[in-house]
Formats: structure tokens, sequence, C-alpha cells
């Protein structure tokens, strides 16, 4: 839809020396550019902000237990709901097995180091996990 209108707009008003393909691929990138790429960035934040995390995640040998304070709900997950631990410069991500990606994400600066040792002998132990 936004390509025809970059289209429409690109024989409308061609970029001088350009002609009507190459000009709709220009506008076609500076709109994903100027409009779509902040749009998606504000709508994140703005997305995020709002959210409210309603659980309280529990982790220990042989399970993860969640509770949801809302509902009152608990789960118990075990470890092979986690499809992978990613350790990054600033955090560790726990990647779930849930709908699209979905990121368990602790700052390394909050964590004592008994509970970045656990983590890491996870991730140690799920290597040859595929």
């Amino acid at each position: 839809m936004y390509l025809l209108g970059m289209l429409l707009l690109a024989y409308v008003i061609p970029i001088d020396n350009y002609g009507v393909i190459l000009s709709t691929v220009i506008y076609f990138f500076l709109f994903i550019l100027v409009v779509l790429v902040p749009l998606y960035y504000f709508s994140t934040k703005r997305l995020a902000k709002n959210r409210d995390l309603d659980m309280v995640i529990e982790f220990d040998e042989q399970e993860i237990t969640i509770r949801h304070e809302k509902t009152q709900r608990v789960e118990t997950k075990g470890w092979d709901w986690v499809r992978r631990i990613e350790l990054t410069p600033r955090e560790l991500l726990l990647v779930v097995h849930f709908r699209g990606r979905y990121l368990i994400a602790f700052p390394k600066d909050k964590l004592n180091e008994s509970e970045m040792q656990f983590f890491l002998d996870k991730m140690d132990s799920r290597k040859d996990i595929p």
C-alpha cells in the first residue's frame, strides 16, 4: 500500500534525473525512515511504559514458577520452556517458548553473584540442547 502511494507520488513529482522507478524507491525508503521507524519506536516505548507486568517469576533447579498477581493464577514451567539463554554485554536474556519471541531480561548489574552463576550454570547445561 505504501509502495503504491510512493509510486503515485513519484509519478506526479519525480526526482530530477532519476525517473519514476528510482524516485519511487527513494521516496519509499525516506517514508520508512522519516515516518514508520519513529512511529514504531515511540509506539513501542509507549506500550512498554503503559504495560503493567503483573507476575512474579521464581526460578529453581527443576522448574520456573510464574505467579500472576491480578488473577491469582500460578503456572509451573519446566526448563524446557526456555529456548535459550543469551548473555549480552549489559543483560542476561531468557528466550522462552511463547507467542513470537518473548524475552525475560535481567540487567547484569541487578543480579548478585549467586544469581548470575545460577543462570550461567543453566546456560552451560543447555549447550547440548538445540
